[in-house]
């Protein structure tokens, strides 16, 4: 009875069950399924631009699900973007190739914008764009993103001048770039990247392989006839114009508000000694950088970073949308303002016409980004870049305001007409602040990086890795070149204090890195080097990592982790070797104090193991400045005290390697000491080696030989090694001619040797006292000598005798040139002492000099001094008439016989 009740309760429950998730049941909770996707099959250039001509319409292309079936080519096609697409595209692994955009379509690329909700798949592109107009927005692929691209790749060149991507121009707040590869070249002049220009979106996993402004953008600035110095100084003093300068650079994007993540570069990013934000992932950073790792080389002129240029802090703002439709209309109310500026100027002060040019041609782009969003908080994203542009055009009006002609009636009322605006667009900002729930009372910049650093997203580095070079001339950084806020007219001054007195309000900044490592060689021609930040003007460096080298050629500023700071360096490890001028610190080089904060620097909590070969003073373990607040900062114990020569209890305090090695988080870099040798650049073999060690001369591999050269290595010792060693093999050019220190009363060396010695290599000649003339010529003086110029002479005297060493160079021969005391080569016969005695060498010329041949490395000689025989002349002479005489007599004989009959 019970198992029957039991079998009809688990019955009942069935049904039960089955009666609840029944189709009817679900049906009422279950939403409305999309209406499913209509398909296009796309095979040919005919049906793809079939295709193309539709999407005129935007919304023909939403409910379209397009699938390519076959390898599509484009050439000789005169291609026009697809304007707006908002449907699924499947490539398949299918190519799209000889794509070719020369037109004035922006935004550009195979598709000029994808919709929120658009999604492109599994697409390969090969092609080239250079599109003319204004060369807004160009991508390889898109030109705009609102959607999603995934799995795809480009193949070729992309050029454009502001928003150029390899893949997408600009991908919005909405948009997503995911797992997608460039290979090629990209350039632009501002917010170029390898995969996106610019980025408000989300970019992940993607792969660069391609070069990123590698060659000048402008074009009257080219390697062969082009000054270092006078670039330098050009830049400096702002006569070069920056207008044609990249500015924003990035393997992976030119400037970002968003997220990259997972993301890795392997091209070349930069141009040498030009250029500014110029990074391996990302040229200017207000967004999210997480485990992004660049394995490129990284060049340009100031603010230079394996992975981020500039870190710029991300400013929390709030906009409703009675305001940013305000923000907007002001915005373009001064783009046309200074634009009519600029043509009034034109005929009233050329000076201030140039100017003006700059002003309206740098704030053009921003203008449009800011125009061009129609969500208030996407809007918000871009306000950050308002900052920099705002104080920058502040700065440059007021340059030219101070140079106008008196009289100049209408330029001066429009410059009013410009300024008037400018405060309103001002005012706006700061009620947008306001709005944030960030001001305070006074006029402070407040830097919150420390506030709960885990929780922060924006601004922000977090486990990205640098392994390539880095090479710049101001502030270069091996994960960020400065950390600040830009000021996007003046890329030569930026600072981050003008800002508070332009807006006059307290406003929060977050700017931090935090777990990122570098382990690239870091170098720098001027001042700002570290091997993680260059110059740090606000913000928070947290458990980062500093190894390799870090070098300042002229300047000043070389730090472990960073250059020079006025923030805060936290919890990091150094171990490095710094090489420059002044302020050379094994953490930073030098703290400072914020001026529009009142604050300091802190150091704390870091520790170091550093090596400083070259400096002229101000140099530490921890700092070699001492501004700043220092605690708990230890260092291994060696030469170096802890801040400017001075160990400071509680604040750099000197331990045993040992020590240090048993300290808790101790990173393993700090366990492992190499010893690398290296041939341009490239190791050809390591050690790994326990702290003080020694080698001997054992342990060099063998330079290969190259003709014209000698190699050798640049350390020579090696004993009691305490540090990681890099040891770098060098070409030098081979002394053909080496020349003795013994030299004659007019300057000119007595001996040359002929070989192929070495730089350092030095002919020894050791003047000793001269043997009798009989032991070295002969028995008399009559013995007769064959002369130089094949006149017969006789042996007078010995006038020298040498002893010359010989340096090795390989050769069992060496040709001597020998300078005779008295000038005279044809007065002057060479003996060399052998093994049998005194023998007469077979002499040549060389100029003024005699030249003969010793073997071995050691060679005696002396120089005996002749005069012409002239008696022998005599006597030959004689003999000669003699001889003439009797063969006259016995032709005449001869003739008489044959007379007789």
């Amino acid at each position: 009875m019970k198992k029957r009740n039991k079998v009809l309760i688990f019955s009942l429950v069935l049904a039960l069950c089955a009666a609840l998730f029944s189709p009817a049941a679900l049906a009422e909770d279950t939403p409305e399924e999309a209406p499913p996707y209509t398909q296009i099959l796309i095979s040919s250039a005919e049906e793809w631009l079939a295709f193309g001509e539709n999407c005129t319409l935007d919304a023909w292309s939403r409910d379209k699900e397009i699938i390519l079936t076959a390898d599509i080519s484009l050439a000789g096609i005169d291609y026009q973007p697809i304007p707006s697409f908002g449907g699924l595209l499947r490539g398949e692994g299918y190519s799209i190739s000889d794509l070719h955009i020369s037109s004035g379509a922006a935004p550009s690329g195979l598709f000029g914008e994808t919709q929120e909700g658009a999604q492109i798949l599994d697409l390969k592109v090969r092609g080239s764009l250079a599109p003319s107009g204004d060369g807004s927005t160009v991508g390889g692929i898109v030109g705009r993103n609102r959607g999603l691209l995934q799995n795809c790749s480009f193949t070729g060149s992309v050029t454009g001048k502001s928003r150029t991507g390899g893949l997408v121009g600009l991908n919005t707040a909405s948009g997503m770039v995911e797992r997608c590869q460039m290979h090629g070249s990209v350039s632009g002049k501002s917010m170029t990247g390898g995969i996106v220009g610019r980025n408000e979106g989300t970019v992940q996993s993607c792969r660069n392989e391609g070069s990123i402004n590698i060659e000048s953008s402008d074009p009257t600035l080219n390697r062969e006839g082009l000054s270092l110095s006078s670039l330098l100084t050009a830049a400096e003093d702002n006569s070069l114009s920056l207008v044609n300068v990249a500015t924003d650079s990035g393997g992976i994007c030119g400037y970002s508000v968003g997220r990259i993540l997972d993301c890795v570069n392997q091209g070349a990013v930069g141009h040498a000694h030009i250029g500014y934000n110029v990074g391996g992932i990302v040229g200017r950073n207000a967004g999210f950088l997480d485990s992004c790792r660049n394995l490129g080389s990284v060049s340009g002129r100031r603010d230079i970073g394996g992975i981020a240029g500039q870190m710029e802090p991300h400013v929390d703002m709030v906009l409703t949308e009675d305001m940013a439709q305000k923000l907007q209309q002001q915005m373009n109310g001064l783009s046309y303002l200074l634009n009519e500026t600029v043509k009034d100027a034109h005929s009233s002060s050329s000076d201030a016409a140039s100017r003006l040019d700059r002003i309206a041609q740098s704030f053009q782009p921003l203008a449009e980004a800011i125009n061009g969003s129609e969500d208030p908080a996407e809007l918000a994203g871009q306000l950050g870049a308002m900052f920099g542009s705002m104080a920058g055009i502040s700065g440059q009006l007021n340059g030219v305001a101070s140079g106008l002609r008196k009289g100049a009636d209408t330029l001066s009322s429009d410059m009013q007409q410009v300024v008037r605006q400018l405060n309103a667009v001002n005012t706006t900002l700061s009620q947008a602040i306001d709005a944030a729930g960030s001001i305070g009372s006074t006029d402070v910049l407040s830097d919150t990086s420390q506030e709960n650093v885990d929780a922060v997203t924006d601004g922000k580095a977090l486990s990205c890795h640098n392994q390539g070079p880095v090479e710049g001339d101001l502030n270069v950084g091996g994960v960020a070149g400065s950390m600040g806020v830009e000021v996007e007219l003046d890329p030569e001054g930026d600072l981050s204090g003008g800002l508070s007195s332009m807006l006059h309000r307290e406003y929060q900044l977050k700017s931090i890195l935090q777990a990122c490592t570098n382990r690239g060689d870091i170098l720098a021609r001027k001042d700002c080097a570290g091997s993680v930040c260059g110059s740090m003007e606000l913000g928070l460096i947290y458990g980062c990592y500093g190894y390799g080298s870090v070098e300042s050629e002229s300047g000043d500023y070389v730090g472990g982790i960073v250059g020079l700071t006025q923030g805060v360096v936290r919890a990091c490890w150094a171990k490095c070797s710094l090489r420059g001028g002044s302020f050379l610190g094994g953490i930073a080089g030098s703290g400072a104090r914020n001026e529009s904060t009142g604050t300091v620097s802190t150091v704390a909590e870091c520790r170091a193991m550093v090596s400083i070969p070259r400096a002229t003073q101000y140099t530490g373990a921890i700092a070699g400045g001492e501004d700043g607040s220092f605690s708990d900062n230890l260092f291994v114990a060696g030469e170096l005290a802890g801040i400017n020569r001075l160990n400071r209890a509680g604040q750099a305090e000197p331990i045993s390697y040992e020590e240090m090695i048993s300290l808790e988080g101790v990173p393993s870099p700090f366990r492992i000491l190499s010893l690398d040798f290296r041939l341009e650049g490239e190791n050809v073999a390591s050690r790994v080696f326990r702290y003080g060690t020694g080698f001997g001369p054992e342990v060099y591999p063998e330079i290969p030989e190259r003709e014209g050269y000698y190699g050798c290595w640049d350390v020579e010792d090696l004993s009691e090694l305490r540090f990681d060693t890099v040891v770098n093999a060098q070409y030098l050019p081979v002394v053909s001619a080496l020349r003795s220190e013994a030299s004659r009363s007019e300057g000119r060396p007595v001996f040359f040797a002929e070989g192929s010695f070495r730089d350092e290599d030095a002919l020894e000649a050791r003047q000793v006292e001269t043997e009798p003339l009989e032991a070295i010529a002969g028995a008399a003086e009559s013995v007769l000598l064959s002369g130089l110029r094949g006149q017969l002479s006789q042996a007078k005297n010995v006038s020298e005798q040498w002893v010359l060493d010989i340096p090795a160079d390989g050769a069992d021969s060496h040709v001597i040139r020998f300078a005779p005391p008295g000038g005279e080569a044809g007065n002057t016969v060479i003996y060399v002492k052998t093994a049998g005695g005194w023998e007469k060498a077979e002499c040549g010329s060389f100029g003024s000099y005699l030249t003969f041949p010793v073997n071995g490395s050691t060679a005696e000689l002396a120089a005996v001094e002749t005069t012409q025989a002239w008696w022998v002349i005599g006597v030959y002479a004689l003999g000669a008439l003699l001889l003439l005489l009797g063969a006259g007599w016995m032709v005449h004989s001869l003739a008489n016989k044959r007379k007789k009959p």
